[in-house]
């Protein structure tokens, strides 16, 4: 299973979430969400934040592996 870790890094207007911290992800669900996607050159998908878009394919993916996501202050 595995755990992933988010936080907010920044906020519209409307003090709506629209960017993301990922502190803690497991590589696979990584992988699944952004691997072909962000190739970085040492072949790692070194993810530090993500735009608010992400957040629904990340809940999917987090939900088919039954990994929970924590927000995080």
């Amino acid at each position: 299973m595995g755990e992933v870790k988010i936080g907010i890094a920044k906020e519209n207007a409307f003090h709506e979430p629209t960017v993301y911290y990922l502190w803690e992800c497991p590589e696979y669900i990584k992988n699944e969400v952004w691997g072909e996607l962000l190739q970085l050159e040492d072949n790692t998908n070194d993810i530090k934040m993500f735009h608010g878009t992400w957040l629904v394919k990340l809940k999917e993916v987090c939900e088919k592996h039954n990994v929970k996501i924590n927000l995080v202050q």
